[in-house]
């Protein structure tokens, strides 16, 4: 643009010039002076040396072409090199600069969102993790009360009553045979060469000696009922003890039957075989009894007893099992439970 206008100033100067050398006609001149004539006069000569009058035009031409250098410079500092570039470059600016703030944010806001998910993340394992150790906890404590309930309410009890049971037993065997060692004796005792082939839950075998097979055999309580209970033998007291903590282990497994544990089912089995037998156990003991005991007499017919009645062995067992089996678990869950 520069020289365009360098081009510009020169020829408008040129033609200033040129203006200034053409001189009008003067008024003196006649009219009817011939042109050529005139141009004759007025025309120097190719080899004559300019006048004054060329000199001036000459120094007002440079004076001219200097204002115009002078006005170019001062446009030219003025104005860019390249019309458009001040916008473009602003332009470009504002767009570089709104993209490199939106592409900042972006990143921020992206690290920021994967911050808040890692932390969303982690608070969800650790709430995932302290619903599970609530709930193994609530359930490690619903185990440990119900085996709690389990020991108290049946397992216990019944093993106390049995143990109860059995020691009022052996003293009965004791007493007969004090009374009669000819017809009652304990194997496990005697001291002689024999041994059972089975004992009961405590280790021991009472035996009576059956004049009608001419042998010894197991004592069973409601088979020899008759032979023992009010012969004068010292004995009747202790099996009404038995029978009376019989009838509280019958009103305990008719209670509590349901809380025997799962794996227990022989035991339930045992259950109504003790039931059984305690039925016709207290039949007889209600049938040696005062005025029931005349009746019975009188009518001459004694209740029959057979064998599948006995007391079930295997009952004291179970029981044994089962309570120690609980007491297992509540030493192993009280020595995990976090103090309270």
């Amino acid at each position: 643009m520069k020289n365009w206008l360098i081009v510009f100033a020169l020829a408008a100067a040129t033609m200033l010039a040129n203006a200034q050398k053409a001189s009008p006609p003067t008024a003196s001149s006649a009219p009817g002076t011939a042109p050529i004539a005139s141009a004759q006069v007025n025309r120097p000569s190719a080899s004559a040396a300019p006048g004054p009058g060329a000199q001036q035009d000459q120094a007002a031409l440079a004076k001219s072409l200097a204002s115009v250098e002078a006005a170019v410079a001062r446009v030219e500092g003025k104005l860019p090199a390249v019309w458009w570039m001040t916008p473009v470059t602003t332009l470009l600016s504002v767009v570089i600069g709104g993209m490199l703030t939106g592409w900042i944010g972006y990143l921020m806001q992206a690290r920021l969102l994967e911050h808040q998910d890692q932390q969303a993340a982690k608070r969800a394992t650790l709430d995932e993790n302290l619903a599970d150790k609530k709930a193994n906890h609530e359930v490690r404590q619903a185990e440990f009360d119900w085996h709690v309930r389990q020991f108290m309410e049946l397992y216990g009890p019944l093993r106390a009553l049995f143990d109860g049971s059995n020691e009022v037993y052996r003293r009965m065997n004791e007493a007969l045979i004090s009374q009669d060692g000819k017809r009652f004796r304990d194997l496990t005792l005697s001291g002689g060469p024999e041994r059972p082939k089975e004992v009961d839950p405590d280790g021991r075998f009472f035996e009576i000696y059956d004049e009608q097979i001419g042998d010894w055999r197991k004592f069973r309580t409601i088979m020899d009922w008759s032979r023992v209970y009010g012969q004068g033998l010292g004995v009747d007291g202790y099996f009404d003890r038995i029978v009376d903590i019989g009838s509280s282990i019958s009103k305990l497994i008719g209670e509590k039957a349901g809380l025997v544990m799962p794996n227990h089912g022989e035991l339930l089995a045992a259950f109504g075989k003790y039931l059984a037998h305690f039925e016709v156990l207290k039949e007889l003991h209600a049938g040696s009894q005062g005025p029931a005991a005349e009746a019975t007499a009188a009518v001459g017919a004694p209740l029959k007893v057979r064998e599948a009645a006995a007391f079930p062995n295997s009952i004291q067992k179970l029981v044994r099992a089962g309570a120690d089996e609980l007491l297992a678990e509540l030493a192993k869950g009280a020595g995990g439970r976090p103090a309270a």
